[in-house]
């Protein structure tokens, strides 16, 4: 029976070599991830983009809201002093309590209208923060894919080298092998020509002839002595 702690040890090694694999799949495409990436984080910044817009355009409706306030505040506050000029004491005291409840709704207004600039400023502050970041990221998959190119075309161009090299050397080869296949024809032939030389005595005749003797050859005065001779 296999023991738990082998089992162990192989789901061990397959999660390792699945995780090689993963890192390799990774390693192999990044700057297509990290492109995706990219768009990706440019299209979470449109989205923030339009909230803010969003958060923009409720705080300018509270501003206006506040604005509005202000001005009822204003003219209630003309209406109850006129009301004490008059001395219509209950009138002003009415004018008064609408100040009152109309002083509130703007504090609760001023109180949103603080808390949408918070907001809007921290959002700007984090879609600056991030669009400068994926400027420096662009930037950078730039050089890295430059960088690629140029050791890509290093690659290519060893590999090429190489191969060039490799076929120089099998011509260089060939070409010496057929130079000695020739070499040994050539001396198979000269062998063959001077057994068939000595075969029919021809070598020697040559010798001979190199040697300043020639057997059998008479000059031209021995044979007219031999005619002037009386035949037998």
């Amino acid at each position: 029976m296999t023991s738990p702690s082998i089992l162990s040890k192989l789901v061990t090694l397959f999660r390792g070599k699945v995780t090689e694999a993963g890192t390799a799949v990774i390693d192999a495409n990044a700057t297509t991830i990290i492109d995706q990436e990219i768009r990706d984080a440019r299209a979470a910044i449109d989205q923030g983009k339009r909230e803010l817009a969003t958060l923009m355009g409720q705080q300018t409706l509270v501003q206006r809201e506040i604005e509005q306030l202000e001005a009822s505040i204003q003219q209630d506050e003309k209406a109850a002093r006129a009301a004490l000029e008059k001395g219509a004491q209950d009138l002003a005291e009415e004018v008064a309590g609408r100040i009152a409840r109309t002083e509130t709704a703007l504090e609760a207004k001023r109180s949103m209208a603080a808390d949408y600039a918070r907001n809007i400023a921290s959002i700007k502050g984090s879609l600056d923060t991030s669009a400068g970041t994926i400027q420096q990221l662009e930037q950078r998959i730039q050089v890295a894919k430059a960088h690629q190119v140029t050791h890509s075309a290093r690659t290519n161009a060893s590999l090429a080298s190489g191969q060039a090299n490799g076929r120089m050397k099998t011509a260089v080869d060939s070409l010496a092998r057929m130079e000695q296949r020739l070499q040994q024809q050539t001396a198979t032939q000269d062998a063959a020509e001077q057994l068939a030389k000595e075969a029919s005595g021809a070598d020697l005749d040559e010798r001979l002839k190199n040697a300043g003797i020639t057997p059998g050859k008479q000059s031209a005065a021995a044979v007219l002595a031999r005619l002037k001779q009386p035949s037998a």
